[in-house]
């Protein structure tokens, strides 16, 4: 999907969802991430500390007020 000023302005599948079966993926299909997501989260974070935006000793709160204790 991409976004563009808060609209979609592409939103397709490319690929198989299923290779055996042959099943298209679709905009609306969906995965199991399990813990692959991991990795990004930790070179976002890494990248905002090389940017000086967050320090690894921050508490989450620190940016995200919602999970303040």
């Amino acid at each position: 999907m991409v976004i563009s000023n808060g609209q979609v302005v592409h939103s397709r599948g490319y690929g198989y969802a299923n290779l055996e079966e042959k099943t298209p993926i679709t905009a609306t299909s969906t995965f199991r991430l399990g813990s692959i997501s991991k990795q990004f989260t930790a070179m976002a974070l890494a990248m905002l500390a090389d940017q000086g935006k967050l320090n690894y000793s921050d508490r989450t709160g620190k940016h995200v007020p919602a999970l303040s204790p």
